[in-house]
């Protein structure tokens, strides 16, 4: 990670660098600044805005900010992160998939039949 941060510091504009070293946060537990990452790519780039929100809800679930991860959740699937078996085998998501409000979410955007193809999704044994 120390290159991703040497070339933003040299050129805050290497938009390609950003998304890597966010990612880069995320699996050395650096989930505050990973967040903060994302935010700003979010600022900058549209067009995986779904990508973005969903590992920011991952960071925040994993934190136990579950409104958050919740909000963010929901923002992943409006803006159309639709893979629902990533959903639901991502441990990422296990601090908030038994959370009926988790499960308003998943029904709202997502017909009965494509739930229950993923048992595991609402932490099913």
């Amino acid at each position: 990670m120390p290159y991703l941060e040497k070339a933003l510091s040299m050129d805050s504009g290497y938009k390609s660098a950003l998304p890597q070293l966010a990612y880069g946060y995320m699996m050395t537990k650096k989930y505050d600044d990973a967040i903060g990452l994302y935010n700003k790519i979010l600022q900058r780039d549209t067009t995986s805005q779904s990508v973005y929100y969903y590992n920011i809800a991952c960071a925040r679930s994993i934190q136990g900010k579950t409104r958050e991860a919740l909000n963010y959740l929901d923002k992943t699937i409006k803006y159309g992160y639709l893979n629902l078996e990533h959903m639901a085998e991502d441990s990422d998501l296990d601090n908030i998939r038994t959370l009926p409000e988790f499960k308003k979410i998943m029904e709202t955007y997502f017909k009965k039949e494509e739930i229950e193809k993923y048992p595991k999704l609402f932490g099913s044994k």
